[in-house]
């Protein structure tokens, strides 16, 4: 029987990383435990704030291209993802395919940079790094509904569209300011 250790468990690994991001862990003489923000979150009426403290430390101090495997040099995707979830708010209320989601989320100079990075690897399909980069994870954090490629046989769960979940609404606002 092998060992298993945490990086074998991917999503293991991820929620331990996101934990000690949000500082609701940390390590102590080689053993993890909860710290006091920690604790304080375990309590019912705090949910929402465990909520936001867990998508921060996801979304923003931890690094996208770490989770995905794929890419680090496509930083202009979590840099621009403020942008990118405001968007989302506008354009997938209905199914959308992924890379028409694409295409209306990102800024022009980051779907530029996706296009050819997709482009000059030729087994990744069009839009697949966005999925793998934030729709997966937004999808995993409830915020968005995916429908599943119809392929018999496939073993790796991709989806072929995407629209944003009632949680999207209720969890993220935004606030535009033109001026």
């Amino acid at each position: 029987c092998k060992v298993k250790n945490e990086q074998d468990v991917h999503l293991l690994h991820q929620a331990r990383i996101t934990c000690e991001a949000a500082r609701l862990i940390q390590k102590r003489k080689g053993v993890f435990v909860i710290t006091k923000a920690g604790r304080a979150m375990r309590k019912p009426e705090n949910i929402g704030s465990l909520y936001r403290a867990l998508f921060i430390a996801y979304f923003r101090i931890n690094s996208l291209a770490y989770f995905d495997r794929r890419a680090d040099q496509l930083t202009c995707i979590q840099d621009t993802l403020p942008v990118i979830l405001w968007r989302l708010s506008l354009v997938a209320r209905n199914w959308t395919d992924l890379e028409i989601l694409s295409h209306q989320t990102l800024l022009p100079y980051a779907f530029d940079q996706v296009m050819q990075y997709e482009d000059s690897h030729s087994y990744l399909k069009k839009g697949e790094i966005m999925e793998y980069r934030v729709w997966c994870h937004l999808h995993q954090f409830g915020l968005l509904e995916a429908a599943p490629i119809n392929e018999d046989g496939n073993i790796y769960h991709r989806y072929e569209t995407y629209r944003i979940s009632p949680l999207f609404d209720q969890f993220l606002h935004f606030r535009v300011d033109w001026q």
